[in-house]
């Protein structure tokens, strides 16, 4: 019949086909270029906790208010410049004399710690904003961050080992959040270059000065042969020892990079003892400075004078915290410290137990919040945080308002990245 021909199948054209397969053909190639779909690099699950940061293992362990936000603002006011957080500002004197001013350098710990606030707030859109500035101007070329950038003196290159490892703790804490495959695999490359300077002889990052003991002279010996020329005028015979600081071995760090390489595992268990044994006499239950590879010994202080630095040592029991290695002595210490003495000086006499100086150690009362979150105690991390807030800014009328502030020995006031940056990592 006529009327079924209506419904005779018609046949698609061969152009059309042919258009189509090369849409898929195309599509499958631009999905494998680009990673997408089937073709997605797959990124090794890593799970790495954030310890010091606020959960709910000490629920009020945050200041819960716009404080930190204004703090945060103000930081960034003061000191952000290019993408990057400098090093310091010195507000003007009370005549206006000197001027204010603001250092020309910057420091990686300092961009990295920005990086682990945004990190810890979950403030993903601006941690990605800020890594991608962050790899384009502080990562080289073989994936390491650089220490510094513009004028700082010689001394901080010897912060490269810690700023290496504070960059590897970031990035395996953000992938367990974010799982990326660019930053695996940047991870992946930094682990195998720690994990040689780790192998065979120990890793340094410091030179310690100690004197050289003359010898003694044995007056029966003979011949005395007579000097052919007058002796110059002796020195102080010291000799330059290179030592490995205690707080340069961030043991977390070591610890999550064990589930990049379990080669990390054995280097953390040695690093683990060589920390643990550092621990100095019943007067001062903290830290020794530095380790000596050569000796095997501790040096309680860097320096001439006997003065055990606060910061330094106070990073070493806030490292061992993070990994369930609480050193019960030095918490019980800090608090003895805290709550009858109200306050953490910036260094203590290592036999002794008492204060070289009575400038206080901002970062020590950060770095106290954080080890009482850890522990769940509320009543230290208050105490630790009140006494941090003492140092901020409050004058309406000055420039620093809401920042964490110190007073250098020529009475100028500055603000400085660090003791900020760890003053949001106490108070969020």
């Amino acid at each position: 019949m006529q009327a079924g021909r209506g419904f005779a199948k018609r046949k698609i054209p061969l152009a059309i086909l042919i258009g189509l397969l090369a849409a898929a053909v195309l599509f499958a190639a631009l999905s494998f270029w680009q990673r997408w779909f089937w073709f997605a690099e797959k990124v090794p699950a890593l799970s790495v906790a954030m310890p010091g940061a606020l959960d709910e293992g000490c629920a009020d362990c945050s200041d819960g208010s716009e404080n930190p936000d204004k703090l945060e603002g103000r930081m960034r006011r003061l000191l952000e410049k290019d993408g990057q957080l400098l090093a310091w500002y010195r507000l003007a004197g009370k005549t206006g004399q000197p001027p204010d001013d603001i250092s020309d350098a910057a420091l990686g710990l300092d961009q990295i710690l920005y990086g682990q606030i945004l990190l810890e707030q979950n403030r993903r859109k601006d941690f990605a904003a800020w890594w991608t500035s962050f790899s384009a101007g502080w990562i080289t070329p073989d994936g390491f961050c650089k220490v510094s950038r513009g004028d700082f003196e010689p001394a901080v290159a010897q912060d490269d080992l810690r700023t290496q490892l504070a960059l590897a703790r970031l990035l395996a804490q953000s992938i367990s959040v974010w799982p990326d495959p660019a930053r695996y695999r940047q991870l992946a490359d930094l682990s195998d270059a720690l994990l040689s300077r780790f192998s065979g002889q120990a890793p340094t990052d410091s030179l310690a000065v100690v004197p050289t003991p003359e010898p003694i002279l044995d007056p029966g010996a003979i011949p005395t042969p007579k000097p052919t020329v007058s002796p110059e005028p002796k020195q102080d015979a010291r000799r330059e020892l290179p030592v490995l600081r205690l707080a340069s071995i961030d043991l977390f760090a070591l610890q999550a990079l064990g589930q990049v390489d379990p080669a990390w595992l054995a280097v953390y268990e040695t690093y683990l003892a060589r920390v643990e044994g550092g621990l100095l006499g019943d007067s001062l239950p903290l830290y020794a400075w530095a380790w000596q590879p050569e000796s095997g010994g501790y040096l309680p202080f860097g320096g001439s004078v006997a003065a055990s630095d606060t910061a330094e040592t106070l990073r070493v029991v806030l490292h061992l915290c993070e990994v369930g290695h609480t050193p019960q002595r030095s918490l019980a210490w800090i608090r003895a410290q805290l709550f009858n003495q109200s306050a953490l000086y910036a260094s203590y006499h290592p036999g002794q137990g008492t204060p070289v100086d009575q400038q206080e150690c901002l970062e020590a009362y950060a770095m106290t919040a954080r080890i009482a979150r850890i522990t769940g105690d509320g009543l230290l991390y208050r105490t630790a945080v009140g006494r941090l807030l003492w140092h901020q800014a409050t004058s309406q009328t000055s420039p620093a308002l809401s920042a964490i502030f110190r007073q250098a020995e020529d009475g100028a006031y500055y603000v400085w990245a660090r003791d900020n940056l760890w003053a949001l990592l106490a108070l969020r």
